[in-house]
């Protein structure tokens, strides 16, 4: 049987048998009372983005989404997002202090027919190598159903880009994923597995690449296709061949029990400090998080609430830590008032120890102590 196939089953199994322990619990009003609301477009929403510091500016990189209008109103339910034309761009602002932005041209657009990203492009994940950065992203060749293809591109001044190939960097291993080279029924692409990507730099693994996929189906947790979704991983040491390291994290794609149903793992962010991995992940109706000593194992006995958010962000500049969130208002958790007709919210992250807690983008220490205090005490209650 194939190895990551049994490896998955066991995490899932795991985080089964394991009730998720949490040092905080969902707060929508207050999580909104922390963020600032610092980017939008006039008719444009920002949904899954990335930042990056060069040159005294921030670069933000962001799916660039067309609000839905009808008879004059916002259409703020799920419905037309998924319609064809609509994200079919990455767009580009930067900003010297992560408060005032200047919008830019797009980084990038849909590819010609017949291309893997002819559908809509979604999803960027930019990083730096030497002199150039690379931008991993998510090509649709028809629709966002129809396929999921992790692709790349590159630039030497993070304004113009270059794509750098028509096939994907990274394709999961089909023993696995839920995911068909050959497409269905004879078309290009495969559902799912293969969307979200995040990479990073490692001193041990050289490269490793984060991406969302779902599982097939699996008798030793008794599920079929579709009711297992995951944030993969897979490595490299050169950029140019990667190596499939299977399911890192497992959880059920719906969950009935919360105001938001689609706990499908989604936008994974990464970081170190302090000698510690932390996956960030979006799940039903906000931001999770999981701890390990290395990268490629997250052990899953215990998951932790950090704040109602979208598709954050989690980075450190001069020290600081900071976590953005994006689409919707940040206590709109159904996703039914907001969602997809806002900009990229901020805000700010204090430590207590190990776990991190969500201040205000401009707190002061003394706000930060009083909101770690009151969070202490709700813990003890």
């Amino acid at each position: 049987m194939n190895s990551h196939f049994v490896r998955a089953s066991i995490i899932a199994i795991a985080f089964t048998l394991n009730t998720a322990s949490s040092i905080a619990q969902w707060n929508p009003a207050r999580d909104a009372s922390l963020f600032t609301y610092v980017f939008s477009t006039e008719g444009h929403y920002v949904n899954d983005h990335c930042l990056i510091y060069a040159d005294s500016l921030w670069h933000v990189f962001y799916i660039d989404g067309v609000i839905l209008f009808s008879d004059d109103k916002v259409i703020t339910t799920m419905t037309g997002w998924d319609r064809k034309g609509n994200e079919v761009s990455i767009g580009h602002a930067t900003s010297p202090d992560l408060r005032s932005w200047t919008l830019r041209e797009p980084a990038l657009s849909v590819g010609p027919k017949g291309s893997r990203d002819e559908g809509h492009v979604y999803a960027p994940s930019v990083f730096r190598d030497g002199d150039r950065y690379y931008m991993a992203y998510t090509g649709n060749e028809r629709s966002f159903e129809g396929g999921e293809h992790l692709l790349m591109a590159a630039s030497t001044d993070l304004y113009n880009w270059t794509k750098l190939s028509d096939q994907p960097f990274i394709t999961p291993d089909s023993a696995w994923a839920m995911y068909m080279p050959a497409g269905e029924n004879g078309l290009l692409g495969g559902p799912y597995s293969g969307r979200d990507p995040h990479v990073i730099t490692d001193p041990i693994h050289g490269y490793i690449a984060y991406y969302v996929a779902r599982l097939r189906a699996d008798s030793l947790i008794d599920s079929t296709d579709g009711q297992r979704s995951c944030v993969a991983a897979a490595t490299s040491s050169d950029r140019i061949t990667w190596i499939d390291r299977g399911p890192i994290l497992v959880r059920s794609t719906y969950d009935d029990d919360q105001a938001f149903s689609w706990n499908h793992p989604e936008s994974p962010c990464v970081v170190m400090r302090n000698g510690l991995y932390y996956l960030f992940w979006k799940g039903g109706v906000g931001t999770r998080y999981v701890i390990s000593n290395d990268p490629l194992e997250f052990p899953d006995t215990a998951e932790y609430q950090l704040a109602t958010t979208h598709a954050s962000e989690i980075f450190e500049w001069n020290g600081e830590w900071f976590i953005t969130s994006c689409s919707r208002n940040v206590d709109d958790i159904a996703h039914k008032r907001s969602d997809r007709t806002r900009g990229l919210y901020i805000a700010r992250l204090e430590w207590n120890g190990i776990h991190p807690f969500v201040v205000p983008f401009d707190a002061t220490s003394a706000v930060a102590s009083d909101v770690l205090r009151k969070a202490l005490h709700l813990m003890l209650q």
